[in-house]
Protein backbone atom coordinates (compact mmCIF):
# COMPACT_ATOMS: atom_id res chain seq x y z
CA UNK A 1 0.00 0.00 0.00
CA UNK A 2 2.78 2.60 1.08
CA UNK A 3 4.63 1.76 -2.50
CA UNK A 4 1.67 2.22 -4.01
CA UNK A 5 0.37 5.63 -2.26
CA UNK A 6 4.27 6.58 -3.42
CA UNK A 7 3.67 5.88 -6.78
CA UNK A 8 0.84 7.74 -7.07
CA UNK A 9 2.61 10.41 -5.28
CA UNK A 10 5.45 10.57 -7.25
CA UNK A 11 3.03 10.19 -10.50
CA UNK A 12 1.16 13.22 -9.23
CA UNK A 13 4.30 15.33 -9.21
CA UNK A 14 5.83 14.36 -12.17
CA UNK A 15 2.44 15.13 -14.27
CA UNK A 16 2.12 18.96 -12.28
CA UNK A 17 5.53 19.28 -13.42
CA UNK A 18 4.38 18.48 -17.12
CA UNK A 19 1.65 20.33 -16.92
CA UNK A 20 3.58 23.56 -15.68
CA UNK A 21 6.11 22.59 -18.59
CA UNK A 22 3.38 22.29 -21.12
CA UNK A 23 2.39 25.73 -19.78
CA UNK A 24 5.31 27.32 -19.87
CA UNK A 25 6.03 26.15 -23.79
CA UNK A 26 2.50 27.52 -24.69
CA UNK A 27 2.96 30.75 -22.74
CA UNK A 28 6.39 31.13 -24.63
CA UNK A 29 5.57 30.42 -27.78
CA UNK A 30 2.16 32.75 -27.29
CA UNK A 31 4.97 35.60 -26.19
CA UNK A 32 6.87 34.73 -29.91
CA UNK A 33 4.12 35.25 -32.03
CA UNK A 34 2.82 38.37 -30.33
CA UNK A 35 6.58 39.67 -30.35
CA UNK A 36 6.50 38.56 -34.00
CA UNK A 37 3.88 40.41 -35.20
CA UNK A 38 4.70 43.39 -33.46
CA UNK A 39 7.75 43.47 -35.97
CA UNK A 40 6.24 42.77 -38.57
CA UNK A 41 3.33 45.30 -37.69
CA UNK A 42 6.02 48.11 -37.55
CA UNK A 43 5.84 50.90 -40.35
CA UNK A 44 8.32 53.30 -41.54
CA UNK A 45 7.77 55.83 -44.45
CA UNK A 46 10.60 57.87 -45.59
CA UNK A 47 11.25 60.75 -44.63
CA UNK A 48 11.84 63.86 -46.75
CA UNK A 49 15.18 64.61 -48.37
CA UNK A 50 16.22 61.14 -47.12
CA UNK A 51 18.85 60.61 -49.30
CA UNK A 52 20.59 63.61 -48.44
CA UNK A 53 21.18 62.30 -44.17
CA UNK A 54 24.49 61.56 -44.47
CA UNK A 55 27.49 60.77 -46.86
CA UNK A 56 25.98 57.67 -47.56
CA UNK A 57 22.15 56.26 -47.34
CA UNK A 58 21.33 53.14 -47.44
CA UNK A 59 17.64 52.75 -47.83
CA UNK A 60 16.20 48.96 -47.76
CA UNK A 61 12.61 48.32 -48.56
CA UNK A 62 11.44 45.51 -46.66
CA UNK A 63 7.88 45.65 -47.91
CA UNK A 64 6.56 41.55 -48.85
CA UNK A 65 6.77 41.83 -52.19
CA UNK A 66 4.09 43.18 -54.94
CA UNK A 67 2.31 45.30 -51.88
CA UNK A 68 4.33 48.44 -52.80
CA UNK A 69 6.77 49.85 -55.69
CA UNK A 70 9.86 49.02 -54.67
CA UNK A 71 9.12 47.01 -52.33
CA UNK A 72 12.45 44.29 -51.39
CA UNK A 73 14.91 46.15 -52.92
CA UNK A 74 17.91 48.48 -51.89
CA UNK A 75 18.69 51.58 -53.17
CA UNK A 76 22.00 53.27 -51.73
CA UNK A 77 22.82 57.05 -52.73
CA UNK A 78 25.73 58.85 -52.54
CA UNK A 79 26.29 62.48 -51.70
CA UNK A 80 22.42 62.58 -52.18
CA UNK A 81 22.62 60.86 -56.01
CA UNK A 82 21.49 57.29 -56.36
CA UNK A 83 24.12 54.83 -57.11
CA UNK A 84 23.29 51.64 -57.03
CA UNK A 85 19.10 50.23 -57.13
CA UNK A 86 19.22 46.23 -56.48
CA UNK A 87 17.04 43.37 -55.38
CA UNK A 88 17.12 41.97 -51.68
CA UNK A 89 15.55 39.74 -49.60
CA UNK A 90 14.81 40.75 -45.87
CA UNK A 91 13.24 38.67 -43.03
CA UNK A 92 10.16 36.24 -43.53
CA UNK A 93 7.46 36.96 -41.27
CA UNK A 94 8.17 35.40 -37.45
CA UNK A 95 12.09 36.95 -38.81
CA UNK A 96 10.93 40.51 -39.92
CA UNK A 97 13.88 43.15 -40.36
CA UNK A 98 13.14 45.79 -37.98
CA UNK A 99 12.33 48.76 -39.11
CA UNK A 100 14.22 52.10 -38.58
CA UNK A 101 17.37 54.60 -39.04
CA UNK A 102 20.56 52.96 -38.25
CA UNK A 103 24.54 53.59 -37.94
CA UNK A 104 26.69 50.47 -39.07
CA UNK A 105 27.87 49.30 -35.49
CA UNK A 106 30.87 49.72 -33.78
CA UNK A 107 31.90 47.71 -30.65
CA UNK A 108 35.38 47.08 -30.07
CA UNK A 109 35.68 47.62 -33.72
CA UNK A 110 33.23 48.37 -36.67
CA UNK A 111 31.65 45.52 -37.26
CA UNK A 112 32.02 45.78 -41.23
CA UNK A 113 33.43 42.41 -42.77
CA UNK A 114 35.61 41.09 -45.41
CA UNK A 115 34.78 37.80 -44.59
CA UNK A 116 31.88 36.72 -41.64
CA UNK A 117 30.71 33.22 -40.42
CA UNK A 118 27.52 33.35 -38.41
CA UNK A 119 27.65 31.82 -34.55
CA UNK A 120 24.18 31.60 -34.67
CA UNK A 121 23.44 29.54 -37.94
CA UNK A 122 25.81 27.05 -37.43
CA UNK A 123 28.46 28.76 -39.59
CA UNK A 124 26.43 30.32 -42.33
CA UNK A 125 29.05 32.29 -44.73
CA UNK A 126 27.92 36.53 -44.20
CA UNK A 127 30.63 37.41 -46.80
CA UNK A 128 30.95 41.63 -46.57
CA UNK A 129 28.16 41.72 -43.69
CA UNK A 130 27.68 45.34 -42.29
CA UNK A 131 26.00 44.87 -39.11
CA UNK A 132 23.88 47.69 -37.98
CA UNK A 133 21.26 46.25 -35.31
CA UNK A 134 22.52 43.87 -32.93
CA UNK A 135 22.58 40.54 -35.20
CA UNK A 136 21.28 42.16 -38.41
CA UNK A 137 23.24 42.87 -41.03
CA UNK A 138 23.58 43.64 -44.68
CA UNK A 139 25.75 40.72 -46.58
CA UNK A 140 25.85 38.34 -49.65
CA UNK A 141 23.67 35.28 -49.69
CA UNK A 142 24.94 31.85 -51.79
CA UNK A 143 24.18 31.97 -55.17
CA UNK A 144 22.12 28.93 -54.90
CA UNK A 145 19.74 31.39 -53.03
CA UNK A 146 20.13 34.04 -55.67
CA UNK A 147 16.78 33.32 -56.78
CA UNK A 148 15.03 34.28 -54.45
CA UNK A 149 16.36 37.71 -54.21
CA UNK A 150 12.83 40.15 -54.69
CA UNK A 151 11.27 38.80 -52.09
CA UNK A 152 11.33 38.22 -48.17
CA UNK A 153 13.46 34.93 -47.33
CA UNK A 154 15.85 36.04 -44.07
CA UNK A 155 15.77 35.50 -40.65
CA UNK A 156 16.12 39.31 -40.43
CA UNK A 157 19.23 40.16 -42.57
CA UNK A 158 19.34 41.81 -45.83
CA UNK A 159 20.83 39.54 -48.39
CA UNK A 160 22.50 40.56 -51.80
CA UNK A 161 24.23 39.29 -54.55
CA UNK A 162 28.13 38.89 -54.07
CA UNK A 163 29.06 41.43 -56.40
CA UNK A 164 26.37 43.84 -55.05
CA UNK A 165 27.35 43.17 -50.73
CA UNK A 166 30.82 43.59 -52.04
CA UNK A 167 30.23 47.40 -53.44
CA UNK A 168 27.49 48.24 -50.65
CA UNK A 169 30.39 47.59 -48.25
CA UNK A 170 32.97 48.87 -50.07
CA UNK A 171 30.71 52.47 -50.54
CA UNK A 172 30.07 52.31 -46.68
CA UNK A 173 33.75 51.68 -45.89
CA UNK A 174 34.41 54.56 -47.86
CA UNK A 175 32.64 57.05 -45.45
CA UNK A 176 34.66 56.04 -42.59
CA UNK A 177 38.69 57.00 -42.46
CA UNK A 178 40.50 56.65 -45.13
CA UNK A 179 43.21 54.37 -43.75
CA UNK A 180 41.56 51.23 -42.81
CA UNK A 181 43.36 47.90 -43.26
CA UNK A 182 42.32 44.65 -43.15
CA UNK A 183 42.91 42.13 -39.27
CA UNK A 184 41.76 39.05 -38.73
CA UNK A 185 40.35 38.38 -35.32
CA UNK A 186 38.70 35.74 -33.43
CA UNK A 187 35.64 37.54 -32.61
CA UNK A 188 32.60 34.73 -32.68
CA UNK A 189 34.69 32.43 -34.24
CA UNK A 190 32.57 29.18 -35.50
CA UNK A 191 33.69 26.31 -33.85
CA UNK A 192 32.43 23.74 -36.46
CA UNK A 193 34.38 26.23 -39.58
CA UNK A 194 37.24 27.39 -37.71
CA UNK A 195 36.95 30.28 -40.26
CA UNK A 196 38.41 33.64 -38.97
CA UNK A 197 36.44 36.36 -39.15
CA UNK A 198 37.87 39.15 -40.92
CA UNK A 199 37.26 42.92 -40.63
CA UNK A 200 38.58 46.43 -41.41
CA UNK A 201 40.52 47.86 -39.05
CA UNK A 202 40.62 51.58 -38.39
CA UNK A 203 37.46 52.54 -40.18
CA UNK A 204 35.64 54.53 -37.31
CA UNK A 205 35.02 58.14 -37.04
CA UNK A 206 32.87 60.09 -34.63
CA UNK A 207 29.56 61.37 -36.34
CA UNK A 208 26.17 62.21 -35.13
CA UNK A 209 23.84 59.74 -34.01
CA UNK A 210 20.21 59.36 -35.32
CA UNK A 211 16.94 58.58 -34.09
CA UNK A 212 15.60 55.60 -34.58
CA UNK A 213 11.81 56.34 -35.47
CA UNK A 214 12.52 59.71 -37.22
CA UNK A 215 15.78 59.67 -38.74
CA UNK A 216 16.59 62.82 -37.19
CA UNK A 217 20.28 63.67 -36.35
CA UNK A 218 21.03 64.07 -32.62
CA UNK A 219 23.32 66.81 -31.02
CA UNK A 220 25.61 64.21 -29.49
CA UNK A 221 28.30 62.08 -31.48
CA UNK A 222 28.95 57.65 -31.60
CA UNK A 223 31.62 56.05 -33.40
CA UNK A 224 30.79 55.08 -36.23
CA UNK A 225 31.02 55.97 -40.12
CA UNK A 226 28.62 58.52 -41.94
CA UNK A 227 26.69 56.02 -43.19
CA UNK A 228 22.70 55.84 -42.39
CA UNK A 229 21.07 52.50 -42.98
CA UNK A 230 16.98 53.58 -43.19
CA UNK A 231 14.73 50.17 -43.44
CA UNK A 232 11.49 51.37 -44.31
CA UNK A 233 8.01 49.86 -44.64
CA UNK A 234 5.99 52.20 -46.99
CA UNK A 235 2.57 49.71 -46.92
Amino acid sequence: MKLLLLGLLSFGVFAQALDFSMESKLDESLYKKQKNKAVENQRLKAVEGIEDLAQVVIVVNRAPRGSVAGAQTLKAYQNGVLVKEVNISTGKWGHATPVGYFRPIYTNHMRIYDNYFSGAYSGSPMKWAVFFNGGIALHSTTTSAYSRLGQRASHGCVRMTMEDAEEVNELIRLTGSANYVMRKCQHQKHQGTHMWNEYFKSVEIKVPAVDRYTGELKSWEQKSVDTIIAVIDPR
